[in-house]
């Protein structure tokens, strides 16, 4: 994975913001990083991620502004995929392109139940 960099942050320092372009995807080697809904007037944390878990990837899937916050919550090691690179490393990393199929179905599902809870509740 040469195209892969890495970026080592302290706590407390910003990873990205909701509404910025996604322009990379990140890969926990050390550390923990806090993921927040940040729109409203305080961030609500969403979750918190750590050693081999990744995050920013749907910008780079579908293009789109950050739906999401990301902050290192200690000091954090990173791997760095930039929207450059994203095809390459997965082409040349198959079991790459899988664990991301799988976390985001994971994620869609994750949801549903949610949605599901809330309609039962109303």
């Amino acid at each position: 994975m040469g195209r892969v960099t890495r970026q080592t942050l302290r706590p407390g320092t910003r990873i990205f913001r909701s509404g910025d372009p996604g322009d990379a995807m990140y890969l926990i080697e050390t550390g923990r990083v806090r993921i927040s809904d940040d729109r409203g007037e305080t961030p609500q944390p969403l979750t918190e991620l750590g050693l081999g878990e990744f995050f920013g990837e749907m910008a780079l899937v579908d293009e789109k502004p950050r739906s999401a916050s990301a902050e290192a919550v200690e000091e954090t090691t990173l791997l760095v995929i930039t929207r450059e690179n994203f095809d390459a490393v997965v082409l040349q990393n198959p079991s790459m392109a899988l664990l991301l199929i799988q976390a985001l179905s994971e994620r869609i599902r994750s949801l549903t139940a949610e949605i599901d809870t809330l309609r039962s509740t109303s």
